[in-house]
């Protein structure tokens, strides 16, 4: 059941969300009608304050709606974690600025994107086709994706690949709620305008919409089999917890690394291998029941190469960050009690680690995996390559890690030493690569997957998920 809320503004916005819910959940109670999921899209002008929405927590959600509801799948915002997002605002340090390693990992991956997409509207014929773009962030690179299925679909039904009705998008754009859904929403009419004039003459657009989704792929976010099409880039190597949230017992024992490093016992890396499981088996396991028989899934992350855990370019940046974080202690600008609890909520498995996963949920099948590897410096490779310095490298390499780790480390360890941390940081990172000249060793591949469960029993239900993992 979709339920809109046209001009739902804030404040009590989810007293009208209440309300609905009260009344079916009562139907429910009497038998009235069977059991239903509910999906509610809160519309509103950009100018809106979406954030404010995006961010309510599910306690206060509870209060609002009867204790019975729980027959009812609420898709909405159901827990905090505000702390969890990229850099935002207008600093020169933001996100939508420093954001160019996952920019080019949409382009070396819209060849991937264009088949799925294709092979979606010939398989299912969708009048209007479900795409869901799971840890959205925000900045040009949110829309560039939106932006690669529009013109897809549009040159398929120019060229009459679809050979049917005219088809319609519904996007919905998925991060956590501390996400500046804002931003995306405001730059959407510009977006909308941009596409259409730089579209071909001649050939039509699709009709195209765009819904924000905020929540954790950790969670169920959509009813069973109504998602067509799932992308995620640069998103699946975060864990939906950090290792402290684990066993505070243990959260003292990485001997001051935020990460997998040399000196890591082999228990805390059991921990980090033990959570990419858990998680990754219950992505899967969700994914696989929102998505339509025939959908299919692409997904980018970082990875490593080798199987050693260590053999990680992943380990290597976050070495060097640790060590900059342990020269601050030292100075006595950080305790080390708070370096000592922190540890970062990632991991970038081996290939043999996702097959492993994979093949232990019986749920699917991997038809095709490509590796690719990028320089650290998300500048180098470019035109001028060549033109900047190894202190420039440097600077590159620490504003690109400042706009996705800054949120979590002005959480934990204040907002104050976050300047003089990455200076410290580019020194270490341009000490690093003049050394070794480090690339980012793999990468993660493309991934083509297919679902085990009624496949070989019932072939009317073949479906081919692509899963696509990137060490950048």
């Amino acid at each position: 059941m979709v339920v809109a809320d046209l001009d739902c503004s804030v404040g009590i916005t989810l007293l009208f969300v209440s309300m609905v819910i009260s009344t079916v959940a009562d139907a429910q109670h009497h038998n009235e009608l069977g059991c239903h999921s509910m999906e509610f899209q809160l519309n509103d002008l950009p100018r809106n304050d979406f954030n404010r929405c995006a961010v309510v927590p599910s306690k206060q959600i509870s209060k609002l709606i009867a204790a019975r509801v729980s027959e009812v799948l609420l898709l909405l915002a159901m827990k905090l974690e505000h702390d969890f997002h990229m850099a935002i605002g207008e600093a020169e340090d933001n996100y939508a600025n420093n954001s160019r390693l996952q920019r080019k990992a949409l382009l070396k991956t819209k060849p991937v994107l264009d088949k799925a997409v294709r092979q979606v509207c010939m398989a299912l014929h969708p009048r209007a086709m479900i795409v869901a773009d799971l840890g959205c962030s925000v900045g040009a690179n949110t829309l560039l994706f939106v932006s690669d299925v529009v013109n897809t679909v549009a040159d398929a039904q120019h060229h009459d690949e679809l050979r049917c009705h005219p088809m319609e998008l519904q996007f919905f754009l998925n991060d956590l709620s501390g996400n500046d859904f804002n931003q995306v929403f405001k730059s959407v009419k510009q977006f909308t305008k941009s596409i259409a004039a730089s579209h071909p003459k001649g050939v039509a657009l699709p009709p195209f919409y765009i819904s924000g989704l905020p929540g954790s792929y950790y969670t169920r976010l959509f009813p069973c089999q109504s998602v067509h099409l799932f992308h995620s880039s640069y998103c699946l190597h975060w864990r939906s917890q950090m290792i402290k949230d684990m066993d505070e017992k243990m959260s003292d024992i990485n001997g001051g690394n935020i990460y997998i490093a040399k000196s890591t016992p082999p228990s805390v890396v059991k921990m980090f291998q033990d959570q990419f499981q858990k998680d990754m088996s219950l992505f899967l396991k969700l994914r696989h029941q929102e998505l339509v028989p025939g959908g299919q899934m692409l997904l980018t992350f970082l990875g490593r190469k080798k199987e050693g855990v260590l053999d990680g370019d992943l380990s290597h940046l976050c070495a060097l960050l640790a060590e900059a974080l342990q020269a601050l202690v030292t100075e006595g600008l950080v305790e080390r009690e708070k370096l000592e609890s922190f540890n970062l909520p990632l991991y970038g498995p081996s290939i043999d680690e996702v097959k492993a996963v994979i093949a232990l949920n019986k749920l699917f099948g991997i038809d095709h995996i490509q590796l690719f590897e990028s320089n650290w410096d998300p500048y180098d490779d470019m035109e001028n390559d060549g033109m900047c310095s190894s202190p420039e490298h440097g600077v590159n390499v620490a504003k690109s890690i400042r706009a996705v780790f800054e949120p979590l480390l002005a959480s934990h360890f204040g907002e104050c030493i976050l300047d003089e941390l990455f200076q410290r940081y580019a020194r270490n990172v341009e000490r690093h690569l003049a050394e070794d000249n480090t690339k980012y060793s793999p990468s993660a591949p493309h991934c083509f997957t297919h679902p085990h469960t009624d496949t070989e029993r019932n072939s009317d239900r073949n479906k081919l998920w692509m899963v696509s993992e990137l060490q950048v």
